[in-house]
């Protein structure tokens, strides 16, 4: 018998599989939504909303991810980067050490980038889109401000814990690794998944903080070789606003986190600097050395 050796999907066939399947599950998990309401079901409710937030992010995000696994035949360990040994754990206590260190750099971009505006017939799109942005803000900053212990669990959960997981298995897992079989060059992978994870997140002028935090999160993953690392740095990043907000709300701080640090530049770049640094003397040595 002849050994037919079964030819691998093109990397951008994949990509685009992967985004109908993305598409698809949206459209769904929108539908439910409607479904609910139209069966008496107050999805608008904080409880209620917190609850589908959780399962719209498994929907979207962790669903497709699978069903490509199932379709293309992943090596979970490989191509999703599932290898979660105990030593990359420890990375992952690294890439949080290394996220708390961007904050500074993360909130300048985002006052930046804050700062644009579009003059002209962009002003009334421009209008629109700050407005979007509010209203999303606003129902997440409705969870977070709830004080008890119980909420605080609850969106620990769903706005750290959920999204960090979906989101990284379908960014830095499975798209990022596709664009890298297409290009066969990491950095471009990176960049450009960075840049599609900031699009989806609906806020154009939130884009360069996410656009920064994806980059982190794409090298992360392609020195550690694994998602332990990303998670815990996309976790730490979300975790962290979570625990500001229930401190502020139950009197311990009176920082209040919905408005922007504004740190001196001198911690920005210092604090930027020992980042970079300490990525590149553990993690991201070997990765450029081998590029």
């Amino acid at each position: 018998m002849t050994d037919v050796t079964r030819k691998e999907t093109h990397p951008f066939t994949q990509i685009l599989v992967l985004f109908g399947l993305w598409l698809g599950l949206t459209i769904i998990s929108g539908l439910l939504s409607g479904a609910l309401m139209v069966l008496g079901i107050n999805v608008t409710s904080s409880d209620n909303l917190l609850a589908f937030q959780a399962v719209s992010q498994l929907i979207t995000f962790a669903l497709p991810v699978l069903l490509m696994a199932v379709i293309y035949k992943y090596d979970s360990r490989v191509m999703l980067q599932l290898d979660l040994s105990g030593p990359k754990w420890l990375q992952g206590l690294l890439a949080m050490l290394i996220m708390l260190l961007m904050i500074p750099a993360i909130d300048w971009l985002t006052t930046w980038n804050d700062s644009w505006h579009w003059g002209g017939v962009w002003a009334k799109a421009e209008e629109l889109l700050r407005s979007l942005g509010k209203m999303s803000e606003d129902i997440i900053e409705g969870f977070l401000a709830r004080p008890g212990v119980g909420y605080f669990i609850a969106n620990l959960i769903v706005v750290a814990l959920i999204p960090a997981v979906c989101e990284e298995l379908f960014f830095r897992g499975t798209l990022q690794q596709l664009f890298a079989k297409w290009f066969k060059n990491p950095h471009w992978a990176i960049l450009l998944t960075a840049a599609i994870f900031s699009l989806a997140h609906g806020d154009v002028f939130a884009f360069m903080p996410r656009f920064a935090m994806g980059i982190v999160l794409g090298y992360l993953c392609v020195a550690s070789k694994s998602l332990a690392p990303c998670v815990c740095a996309h976790f730490f990043n979300n975790g962290l606003i979570v625990v500001l907000y229930y401190l502020h709300s139950n009197g311990v701080i009176a920082i209040d986190p919905s408005e922007q640090m504004n740190f001196p530049t001198i911690i920005t770049v210092c604090c930027t600097v020992a980042a970079v640094a300490l990525f590149l003397t553990n993690m991201g040595r070997k990765m450029f050395k081998q590029a």
